[in-house]
């Protein structure tokens, strides 16, 4: 079989195998006989992804590298098309259609591989993840792609991802509002929270402005709203998320609180109710969105088990809805 000339080949088949969505990158430049190119197409992008996800653990060069991947793409399908007419002396030795095809295959399987061993999220020190509602709002964006960083040490008002304990492949991101042996009361666009460390901590840290007394202990009034203002309770809509409480079964205990401010409802056997009760168990947490009419977190499921903790959000890099938000610190 005769080897094709420069001129003989096509520029349409080199777009097309430029084309082929992301295992694309280097097989058109492979086509036309530019194999150096296309060896650094195969390579790069996943060579930078390994360094900034297992070497050079930071977000920055993390995001990066996630941008820089289909900005090459682009590039190298530009660049085939750039290459037309092909200069005569361009060598066509390993451009024959069956070489061509292993080299589509060393790409698929390179790649393949790559994700295979790299596949496993809850074990990477640093991941993207992508925000789907609006529970996290003002602080975290629809739309917002983040760049979290796996830890384990996390505290209370951290923004933690983590997995859904009822969907472990589905995850969340939310606000640590409880840990261990803390106690948390629910009311209408309210949450109050009594600490572990006891009523001599809470006046030690929070003004009397903030401080209720309710079953001979004291409480902090949404104590995460105090210094943040992203956190808030839409006051548009009619359903309220107690509303939706008290409509279905849910992972906190109805009671009653002798507060005459607070409205009180008629449970369907009689009992009088007027707040929603949780204690978090020692290594779980209470977790809140911001967006606090609008969440669903662990007032409705429960509260979450350390084991299922991904890390924390450091780093929006992109929202294709806001540019203003690319590259904003958490």
């Amino acid at each position: 079989m005769n080897k094709k000339t420069p001129q003989e080949k096509k520029r349409y088949i080199a777009i097309i195998l430029a084309l082929i969505p992301f295992f694309g990158l280097g097989i058109g430049h492979f086509y036309i006989g530019k194999y150096r190119k296309a060896f650094f197409y195969l390579i790069a992008p996943w060579l930078m992804h390994f360094i900034s996800t297992h070497i050079i653990i930071n977000e920055h060069l993390y995001m990066f590298t996630l941008l820089f991947m289909p900005l090459l793409y682009i590039y190298a399908i530009i660049d085939v098309w750039r290459s037309f007419p092909l200069n005569k002396r361009v060598s066509l030795k390993y451009s024959r259609w069956y070489f061509v095809f292993l080299f589509m295959i060393l790409n698929y399987s390179a790649i393949t591989l790559y994700l295979i061993f790299d596949f496993d999220v809850k074990e990477r020190k640093i991941n993207h993840f992508i925000v789907p509602a609006s529970s996290m709002h003002n602080t975290i964006l629809k739309g917002d792609y983040l760049i979290a960083k796996k830890r384990k040490n996390i505290k209370r008002n951290d923004i933690v991802v983590f997995q859904y304990p009822l969907r472990p492949e589905v995850f969340f991101v939310k606000r640590l509002i409880a840990t261990g042996g803390d106690e948390v009361i629910y009311v209408h666009k309210k949450v109050y929270v009594h600490f572990s460390e006891g009523d001599s901590y809470i006046n030690e840290h929070y003004a009397k402005e903030y401080i209720k007394k309710y079953r001979n202990k004291l409480w902090v009034e949404n104590p995460y709203m105090i210094n943040n203002k992203n956190i808030y309770y839409d006051k548009k809509i009619n359903r309220t998320a107690f509303d939706n409480l008290l409509a279905r079964e849910n992972a906190m205990d109805a009671i009653y609180l002798d507060d005459e401010n607070l409205e009180s409802y008629q449970k369907s056997n009689g009992k009088k109710i007027n707040a929603f009760y949780f204690k978090v168990s020692p290594n779980h947490y209470f977790m809140l969105g911001d967006n606090r009419e609008h969440s669903f977190d662990s007032r409705f499921w429960g509260e979450l088990d350390e084991q299922f903790i991904y890390g924390v959000p450091s780093l929006i890099y992109f929202n294709i809805y806001d540019f203003s938000r690319w590259g904003v610190s958490l």
